[in-house]
């Protein structure tokens, strides 16, 4: 099973999304979202509720494989970090960049119709025996996937 400590790998880490900074439980399950990518798990029981958390209810259906076979995660090849365009890889860094002087560029990876940010599939593959399902939908309906010990879905990226 899905540890909490990993579980936090999901969450927001801007002040901008408060009400997603940590794990919380709601019914049978505790989740961790960032608001594009959500991971649930079985309810962990020392993950309070969060009354601030976002409503479930909308994405409720999305949960499911459809009766569609799942596909394995497929290996992606690492993302190329670039010295900041900002401050030019200074060894201070800038705001821009989170103060580490460079960045990772977002690529967009398709499934079928959609396209998915990078980062967040590496992230996925991070978990124990991942699988997607990405036979389209009704857009922007988010991608399902499976991990040992849970589920989720990806918000995909915007149209190009």
């Amino acid at each position: 099973m899905i540890e909490l400590l990993d579980l936090s790998r999901f969450c927001a880490t801007t002040p901008d999304r408060a009400n997603l900074l940590l794990p919380w439980s709601e019914g049978d399950h505790t989740y961790a979202s960032d608001g594009r990518i959500i991971v649930r798990v079985p309810r962990i029981p020392q993950v309070p509720t969060n009354p601030d958390a976002p409503s479930l209810l909308p994405h409720r259906n999305c949960f499911t494989d459809d009766g569609d076979p799942a596909t394995p995660m497929p290996a992606l090849a690492t993302p190329e970090q670039k010295p900041c365009e900002h401050c030019q890889g200074h060894e201070d860094g800038c705001e821009k960049c989170d103060f580490i002087g460079y960045f990772t560029p977002i690529t967009r990876i398709r499934f079928d119709t959609k396209g998915f940010a990078d980062c967040y599939l590496h992230l996925i593959n991070t978990l124990p025996n991942p699988q997607i399902y990405p036979k389209p939908r009704m857009l922007p309906a988010p991608m399902y996937f499976t991990f040992t010990g849970g589920d989720g879905l990806l918000m995909p990226m915007k149209p190009e």
